[in-house]
């Protein structure tokens, strides 16, 4: 796709898919779009946002006092149409934000953990490999866990 940065969010219009519905009897002019949201992606990124379909409609209303014009209510209701499918768009990205949000914070946490965890496995070492680490083990019991391997 030509002019198209990967690393920019961008919602392209399909041209050929857009519709228009004119009813000169009620003075309205319909319009549906599609959209395709292209996302940015890394090749090495493990997270992805996957790119999505987006349909809108608009609707112009032609005032009773006015003069009903299809290419005025046209270019009115299409406005209205890709409106309503940046805000589709919009509102999907926002619900892929809360979930990265989510997994930030999960990380954040399990990272604190594992760096507590850490220090404590040091001491740990420290105070079954150490005579004088102040809660050195003098009798160890077997480990239950694991299965063992022993070479003679």
């Amino acid at each position: 796709m030509m002019n198209y940065n990967r690393n920019n969010f961008k919602l392209r219009f399909e041209k050929e898919r857009t519709q228009f519905f004119v009813n000169e009897k009620k003075g309205t002019v319909s319009c549906v779009v599609m959209a395709y949201l292209n996302t940015p992606y890394s090749w090495g990124s493990p997270v992805i946002i996957g790119g999505q379909t987006i349909k809108g409609t608009g609707v112009a209303k032609c005032h009773a006092d006015d003069t009903f014009d299809i290419e005025r209510g046209k270019r009115i209701a299409m406005a209205k149409a890709e409106n309503k499918a940046y805000l589709k768009a919009v509102s999907y990205l926002e619900a892929q934000q809360e979930h990265l949000m989510f997994m930030n914070k999960a990380i954040v946490d399990f990272t604190e953990k594992a760096y507590h965890q850490c220090a404590h496995n040091v001491d740990y070492m420290d105070s079954v490999s150490n005579p004088e680490h102040p809660k050195y083990k003098k009798e160890i019991t077997k480990v239950k866990r694991g299965i063992t391997n022993e070479t003679v």
